[in-house]
């Protein structure tokens, strides 16, 4: 039998110097996407939280991680300190990484022993799958370690079967949806030559170029007005850093919408797993009348249905009615906060919950701003 064993990580260095291991748990897990691998995380600390107390809880079988969960301080309204994964409004950083042919149960009780050790009240996990098996399973330990908890519904994300069969999957999108891309690709082909340039890069300068060309792109969009683009936050180097890694692990892929060799959106990848995310998508917005976001959209899914690689598309954000148009499926992203079996943590967790209750809407929300990828 097994014997498993805890152990904690307590900073972005320690990380680092196990940075192999828990990247061999990464590969055996079911989490897709490559920003929970350790140099993502590691840089997205760095980046973010850089003078935040860290602590990754990991359960070990022999010299093997069989299960980890990254957690960075953060506090909460300003009041109460809580342990938070390492993800925020740019970018995520970290999951639950279990390897599901251990004896599942025994490594999620074993992590809930460290859980209950750690020194922050509440666990505030956002954004995470809750319907996922790793999730569903972390619950069950939860409940079985007698430890209350409350999960909130935050978010839809779309994704895309690809079945290989393009034509039959663009027949299955409604009417008016089609007929107004093939509008503005018939637009977009009267002003000039159009092609995908789609771009797999492994030399650093060569990520760091196509980077700035395509957060470039994102400042001439709405966001650069809005403050909001990676240009106007200063995240140029955070992202480049980000892109590095993930060429690094052979995970990056950079897809640009070209107008007579002028780029005029683009879609910053990942792929691993047999998933593509499009972790970031804009377009300049001089070319707005052409819909570029949705064109180049429709022309990476028509190249990704021929690609026996990749089995599913993720949208890698919330679910607006440009995504949604294209989606064949949905799934939810929840906020867990968990409270470690202390007296403070309950009662902070039955006061979180009457708060929500008190949210709770009594009558139909007003629908969100639309989001547009035109």
């Amino acid at each position: 039998m097994p014997t498993y064993q805890l152990a904690t990580f307590d900073d972005a260095g320690s990380l680092a110097e196990r940075a192999d291991a828990w990247n061999d748990l990464w590969q055996r897990s079911e989490v897709a996407a490559p920003s929970a691998r350790a140099e993502q995380v590691a840089n997205w600390l760095n980046t973010f939280a850089a003078d935040e107390p860290f602590h990754a809880i990991t359960v070990t079988d022999g010299q093997r991680l069989v299960a980890a969960l990254p957690l960075v301080a953060r506090r909460m309204k300003h009041l109460v300190r809580v342990g938070m994964l390492p993800q925020n409004e740019w970018t995520s950083g970290g999951d639950l990484l279990l390897d599901v042919t251990a004896d599942v149960p025994r490594v999620l009780d074993c992590l809930c022993e460290g859980i209950a050790e750690l020194p922050w009240p509440l666990l505030w996990l956002e954004e995470a799958p809750l319907a996922a098996p790793r999730w569903q399973a972390f619950i069950q330990a939860l409940d079985r370690a007698s430890m209350s908890y409350e999960s909130t519904v935050q978010a839809s994300t779309a994704q895309v079967v690809l079945n290989q069969d393009w034509e039959r999957y663009e027949a299955s999108r409604d009417g008016d949806h089609r007929r107004s891309r093939r509008r503005y690709a018939r637009k977009l082909e009267q002003a000039g030559v159009v092609r995908l340039d789609v771009h797999a890069p492994t030399d650093a300068a060569e990520v760091d170029r196509l980077s700035r060309l395509a957060f470039e792109i994102e400042d001439r969009s709405w966001k650069g007005p809005a403050g909001s683009s990676v240009m106007q936050a200063g995240l140029l180097d955070f992202f480049q850093a980000q892109a590095r890694g993930l060429a690094g692990s052979g995970h990056l892929e950079f897809v640009f919408l070209m107008l007579d060799e002028q780029p005029i959106a683009f879609a910053y990848c990942w792929r691993s797993k047999g998933v593509t995310f499009i972790a970031k998508l804009s377009y300049d917005e001089a070319f707005r009348r052409f819909g570029p976001g949705q064109q180049l959209v429709m022309q990476l899914l028509e190249r990704l249905h021929g690609d026996a690689d990749c089995e599913l598309l993720d949208f890698w954000g919330r679910l607006v009615p440009w995504n949604e148009s294209w989606a064949t499926q949905t799934y939810d992203v929840s906020r867990l906060v968990v409270a470690p079996p202390r007296m403070v943590s309950r009662g902070l967790l039955k006061a979180y919950a009457s708060l929500c209750d008190l949210k709770a809407p009594q009558h139909e929300p007003t629908p969100p701003p639309v989001v547009t990828a035109e």
